[in-house]
């Protein structure tokens, strides 16, 4: 079971970052934090992409969580979540950074 964790986790071993692959807890482990809701499999993030994104403002995605985005006009749509107007014609990599730094800018307003 792929899982990752949706917020910051920290453990007796180490310090998970949002949109990290837990691989190393045991399933156990990782059922109880999905069950907390601190963590979703693999699957669950896939079907909200699928889904066409239908997020809200307090749902912010990591930079792993955008790379995994297959088509760059779910990273724009995203982008609109946050009153961000980005075009297709930029690469997959500067449309994930411009939103990255979009939501880094404006998180502490």
């Amino acid at each position: 079971m792929s899982v990752i964790a949706k917020a910051q986790i920290v453990t007796d071993k180490k310090i998970l970052k949002r949109g990290d692959n837990l691989h190393d807890l045991s399933t156990n482990e990782k059922r109880i934090l999905i069950n907390q809701g601190f963590a979703y499999s693999d699957e669950e993030f896939d079907s909200i992409i699928e889904d066409g994104l239908d997020v809200n403002e307090s749902f912010i995605l990591s930079e792993a969580e955008l790379k995994k985005m297959k088509k760059k006009a779910d990273i724009v749509e995203y982008g609109k979540n946050f009153g961000l107007e980005l075009s297709e014609d930029l690469s997959k990599e500067e449309l994930i950074l411009a939103v990255l730094n979009f939501v880094e800018e404006n998180a502490a307003e």
